[in-house]
């Protein structure tokens, strides 16, 4: 029962209020409403259960038809077209059935091969050396100098592959130089130019080269990677006055 000054709640049966003191004993005991029942726990979905699908029917679906469904037996009582028979020791004879070929079956003109294409002209020519034996003296007509091992490379008239390959004309030995990286060509007049085929470029007298062409004079410092190497041409009154 509450109390009727303070409204604590005190045990049923209690003479004085256990805050304030007063007597309780003329209080009337209220019974008290009994207390609601907790909610029940919320339901766990069954994974396990069968879930509903699209070709589930409820329970309010209306009933298939038992009975066959019209136009089955029409369907189920024609008969197949007759097929080939098909020999197993001869699959691929004269008997055996053919797809349908699709589009025109007549016969087509074979087309002539297109005609070869033109080869394309090379934007650069190539200096090959020229045929026939010529003496060693007539050929060379110059050389380059790599101050690293003090070698001479001799350059003769016509094309010299220079690069890294053994097989090259000048060998470089040097990881920066392709292998093959460049080609210098020399003239009967002994005018020389460099052409540069490499990935990493070259330098022709502090002037960079990659992929284009360079006129060289005597004296020119041929840089490749790592390597420098000065190029010697013979003057041509010296072949001159030699009888070359």
């Amino acid at each position: 029962m509450n109390c009727p000054r303070c409204q604590h709640p005190n045990p049923d049966g209690e003479r004085y209020c256990e805050i304030c003191g007063v007597d309780l004993s003329g209080v009337q005991i209220t019974p008290r409403a009994p207390a609601p029942p907790p909610p029940p726990p919320p339901a766990v979905p069954n994974p396990h259960a069968k879930r509903r699908t699209l070709y589930d029917p409820g329970p309010a679906s209306p009933p298939l038809p038992q009975g066959p469904l019209p136009g089955a037996d029409e369907v189920f009582s024609r008969s197949l077209p007759p097929r080939k028979a098909l020999d197993p020791n001869d699959p691929f004879g004269a008997s055996a059935p053919r797809a349908t070929a699709i589009g025109p079956t007549t016969p087509q003109a074979p087309q002539p091969p297109p005609p070869p294409r033109p080869a394309a002209a090379s934007p650069r020519t190539i200096v090959e050396r020229p045929a026939g034996p010529m003496t060693p003296s007539a050929q060379v007509r110059g050389a380059l100098l790599d101050p690293r091992y003090g070698r001479l490379h001799a350059l003769r008239v016509g094309r010299n592959t220079v690069g890294r390959d053994p097989d090259q004309d000048v060998v470089v030995e040097d990881g920066r130089v392709s292998g093959r990286h460049g080609f210098l060509f020399i003239k009967e007049s002994g005018e020389a130019s460099f052409m540069d085929v490499s990935t990493n470029g070259s330098v022709v007298n502090g002037a960079p080269l990659h992929g284009e062409v360079a006129e060289l004079e005597h004296g020119a410092v041929l840089k490749l990677g790592g390597a420098a190497m000065i190029l010697l041409l013979v003057p041509p009154q010296v072949l001159r006055e030699a009888g070359l």
